[in-house]
């Protein structure tokens, strides 16, 4: 999904019921073209809840 960035086949945006805009590189509250984040450490998945890669970042287990 492109506003909570949850990764499931059947949930798309357009059915999001996330009140707010999740961040795909630092899983802050805005959208990702916003972010200013530049430190991999400091990337946030939401996926799997991790810290060091972003949410769209191929190494995330829940990805692969």
């Amino acid at each position: 999904c492109l506003k909570c960035q949850r990764m499931d086949t059947t949930h798309i945006a357009a059915n999001c019921t996330s009140a707010q805009e999740v961040c795909r590189t630092c899983g802050e509250n805005h959208q990702t073209k916003e972010c200013k984040e530049t430190n991999p450490a400091k990337f946030k998945c939401t996926n799997c809840n991790t810290h060091g890669h972003a949410s769209w970042g191929r190494e995330c287990l829940a990805y692969q």
